[in-house]
């Protein structure tokens, strides 16, 4: 559930909801994805750093932002700082998340073989690609170290 429950957002109230209107944006105001789903009154903000790391405040400006334009108490706000390595975000806000978990729940989802097998292979070659490109492999490293020694 990469760690929903703790916005409080239990995995049976995402299951619950009702996605079917979400609007989902890519660098609105500079948020690298922003998704909203207005039936549920809900807005997720994501950031993702791979090969850089927050810059100017980015991470307070963002959520003041969110805020500013889905005002609590009506709206929820989920604010998701997705790195490599979970790195701490400088905002108590942010949610930190390994791009590691994300992958990990995904290929779950996908091994459960929903959907047709055009989706379901894409979905696949795309986790690949993400674990080839950005995460490390010990099995690869570990056998690199053989061949080494």
């Amino acid at each position: 559930d990469l760690g929903v429950s703790t916005i409080g957002l239990s995995p049976f109230d995402v299951h619950l909801s009702e996605w079917d209107g979400a609007r989902v944006s890519k660098e609105w105001r500079r948020i690298d994805l922003l998704i909203e789903v207005p039936t549920e009154k809900l807005v997720v903000a994501i950031e993702l750093k791979i090969d850089a790391s927050e810059h100017g405040n980015q991470l307070i400006k963002y959520a003041n932002t969110v805020q500013k334009n889905w005002p609590a108490p009506d709206w929820r706000h989920v604010f998701l700082y997705l790195t490599k390595n979970a790195d701490e975000a400088s905002d108590s806000r942010w949610m930190n998340l390994s791009l590691e978990d994300v992958v990990s729940a995904f290929e779950r989802q996908a091994n459960r073989q929903v959907g047709s097998a055009e989706a379901q292979e894409m979905v696949k070659s795309y986790l690949k690609m993400l674990r080839r490109h950005h995460l490390s492999n010990t099995d690869l490293e570990d056998l690199a170290s053989q061949l080494w020694a």
